[in-house]
């Protein structure tokens, strides 16, 4: 009987550790850049339900544009960087949230508050986005996906324009770096 014990003790190490192995692989966050902030439900892991990579503009619309943490894991602070063609767009304002059209941030998904969201321009160009919680309560920490920052710029000229998301850090309550795996950008056409 104890041989057979020790057989089941040791199918379930053997069964366990490539899942535990997987599910360390599966979590893969992502940030994407989605153009059309109409449509926001978004899937708690990466997908492209509800983010759309374009949308269409002409010279002198206001685009408002939403920055998507996907599939994250007891998120705490993040900071990043989106990238525009200065000849092209004008930064106008950045918002944490935005409550009359029911967006909330998504650091405070859980009950949680943050110390103070910032989007500023730091130089041609370069909008850096930086936001944290309060303390570390990692039940208030959120996982899956949300708005971290909600943007608006105005076109200058007709034709194309790239918006790019760099330099992406999300960090755990334990100031743990949490690698982005995949980026999606948005474009104006």
């Amino acid at each position: 009987m104890k041989s057979i014990t020790k057989y089941f003790i040791l199918l379930i190490i053997i069964f366990q550790t490539p899942a535990l192995i997987l599910a360390d692989q599966l979590s893969k966050p992502a940030c994407s850049i989605d153009m059309n902030i109409q449509t926001r439900y978004y899937e708690p892991e990466v997908s492209s339900v509800d983010i759309e990579a374009s949308t269409k503009a002409y010279m002198n619309d206001t685009i408002t544009l939403a920055i998507v943490a996907q599939e994250v894991t007891n998120l705490d602070t993040y900071q990043l960087d989106v990238t525009f063609d200065p000849a092209k767009l004008v930064f106008l304002k950045g918002y944490s949230e935005v409550p009359s059209y029911g967006i909330q941030n998504f650091l405070k998904t859980n009950g949680g508050s943050t110390i103070g969201f910032q989007a500023f321009q730091k130089s041609s160009g370069v909008i850096n986005i930086v936001n944290t919680l309060v303390g570390k309560n990692m039940d208030q920490a959120p996982e899956g996906s949300g708005i971290l920052a909600i943007l608006r710029f105005k076109l200058l000229e007709d034709g194309q324009s790239q918006i790019q998301l760099k330099n992406i850090h999300f960090l755990d309550s334990n100031k743990t770096r949490c690698p982005v795996q995949q980026i999606n950008n948005g474009q104006i056409n």
